[in-house]
This record gives structure tokens, C-alpha cells and sequence, in this order.
């Protein structure tokens, strides 16, 4: 994470409260200079949130242009001319708006979720995998590897999510709406706090089942 970055984070955390954007933030130079000397700092952060909140507030998420000048916001840099801290506002697609317990501010990126390996020896990831493989999935007739007794209704929930908003594969749904399926897999570290998806479906079905070993051949 660069210098900039961390200030960025450290001091406009929980901006856009409607959670209706994502909110990019990058480093603008000029051609031939450089921000490795900038003391981020020096730069007003009270009034910098302020202003941005200001903006975000003037902006539609049903009618923002992408390619406008209107998506962005810049702060000038102290006693540089050459720099620019620029901020880019994406709107959420519908089913992700009003999450507020995703930050609006878009910080790197996300880790890759795991490599998902199934029963009969195919491998996918949850962020690409087709209607009809959540389907078999959901139905029983395909399963992980290595499997829990609460994949099931796991799958059985993705696959109701698909189905409801109309989506062939789970590359086009929002990062945000596969995270609650990543953490019943037990792809994801549960939050502090929740219980376990699967140890919590086990005490409501008053289901003990041990976790099977890896069918394939090794």
C-alpha cells in the first residue's frame, strides 16, 4: 500500500453513508514527475472529506456517465503543481446498493478466493462457475472434494440468488453478494463474532457428520 493510500484509508474511511458507490482513488502526475516525495500530510483531510462527501451527495447512481469528467474528484497537492489525488465514483449495480457493511472506498484489491476442486477431479472458482454447474451443485448431484454437510443449502441459497436476478454465471454478480456463499464454503475468514455457517446448520439439523476425506486418487 502506497503513502497515499494510507492516508486515504486512515482518514476518509465510511465516506458515501448511502453506499451507493464505489469510490477509487488514485495518484495523477504529470509526465516526467513524481509523488514518491509528497508529504501526504500536509494535505488538509478534515477538509478533503468534507468537500468529497459533498460531492458524492450530488451524484445519481442511476444517471452517472462513466466516461465524464462528472465521476471524478481532485485534490491538489501542496506546492506541487505536478501531483493530484484523484477520486472516481462507480456506481453499485442495484442488488449491492445500501450495503453499508462494505466500505464504499476501493482500497487494492480484493484476494482471489480460493481454487473450489470437486468430486469428479474438476476444479472452477466461485466467482466463474454456471448456472447449471450451481444447479448440480445445489441438487446434490455435484459436490466439492472435500465436503460439508451444509454445502447443500449453501449452494441451494447462491442458486436462488442467481435465479431471482436473472444471472447464467456467478461471474456476473457483484463481488459483494458472493461473499455470505465464499463464507459458508469456508473459503473466507468469518467475521469476528458470527458463529460458523456450517457449525450453526449442524445445530439447527442436529446433524454430526465428520468431514469426508478427498475422493480422488492422489
Amino acid at each position: 500500500m502506497s503513502n497515499a493510500e494510507r492516508f486515504v484509508r486512515q482518514h476518509l474511511s465510511g465516506i458515501d453513508q448511502r453506499a451507493m458507490f464505489w469510490i477509487d482513488t488514485a495518484v495523477a502526475t504529470l509526465s516526467g514527475s513524481s509523488a514518491a516525495d509528497v508529504d501526504w500530510s500536509t494535505l488538509d483531510w478534515a477538509a478533503i472529506r468534507i468537500e468529497l462527501d459533498r460531492w458524492i451527495d450530488t451524484l445519481n447512481p442511476d444517471t452517472l456517465d462513466m466516461q465524464s469528467a462528472g465521476a471524478q474528484f481532485h485534490v491538489g497537492v501542496p506546492s506541487r503543481d505536478d501531483v493530484m489525488l484523484v477520486f472516481r465514483a462507480r456506481p453499485r449495480t442495484e442488488q449491492a446498493r445500501g450495503h453499508q457493511r462494505e466500505p464504499s472506498l476501493v482500497i487494492g484489491e480484493r484476494p482471489p478466493l480460493p481454487l473450489l476442486h470437486f468430486d469428479d477431479g474438476s476444479s472452477g472458482y466461485l466467482n466463474n462457475l454456471s448456472i447449471e454447474m450451481v444447479k448440480g451443485l445445489a441438487e446434490g448431484r455435484r459436490k466439492l472434494a472435500i465436503s460439508l454437510p451444509s454445502n447443500q443449502d449453501a449452494w441451494e441459497m447462491l442458486l436462488e440468488e442467481m435465479q431471482h436476478f436473472g444471472h447464467d454465471n456467478t461471474s456476473e454478480m457483484e463481488p459483494l453478494l458472493l461473499e455470505p456463499t465464499a463464507a459458508a464454503l469456508g473459503l473466507t475468514v468469518q467475521p469476528a463474532g458470527l458463529i460458523d455457517f456450517d457449525e450453526g446448520w449442524r445445530v439447527v439439523n442436529r446433524v454430526d457428520m465428520p468431514i469426508t476425506d478427498d475422493p480422488r486418487d492422489t
